[in-house]
């Protein structure tokens, strides 16, 4: 059996592999990283420059991973998860996000 953190890095390779095949932006390609946190891994979305490999000063949150357990939440802000529930299960639900998710999130509201 996988751990989240083996989990998790799928993840972010699913949600990268799905902004290369949908996204079309010329100048920039867009990653997803795992920062550690005290209960939450929180999902970052961030852009790297094609022609200089400089990453972009911004980033934004795509999604928070319960640590204990797996669950995926859509993120409320930066710093924290929306209180309105678990989305998805990485145990789970991970063939259903290879099917179902965008790179920008819309697969994240309730269903």
């Amino acid at each position: 059996m996988k751990t989240v953190e083996e989990l998790i890095c799928e993840y972010c390779e699913i949600l990268h592999g799905i902004y290369e095949k949908t996204a079309s932006n010329p100048f920039f390609t867009q990653y997803y990283l795992a920062h550690y946190g005290k209960k939450y891994f929180k999902i970052i979305m961030k852009q790297k420059d094609k022609e200089t490999g400089e990453w972009s000063s911004s980033d934004s949150v795509h999604a928070f991973v319960e640590k204990k357990t797996g669950n995926v939440l859509m993120a409320s802000s930066y710093k924290a998860p929306a209180k309105n529930g678990v989305r998805y299960n990485l145990f789970n639900d991970l063939e259903y996000i290879k099917d179902n998710a965008d790179w920008a999130g819309s697969y994240l509201y309730k269903r």
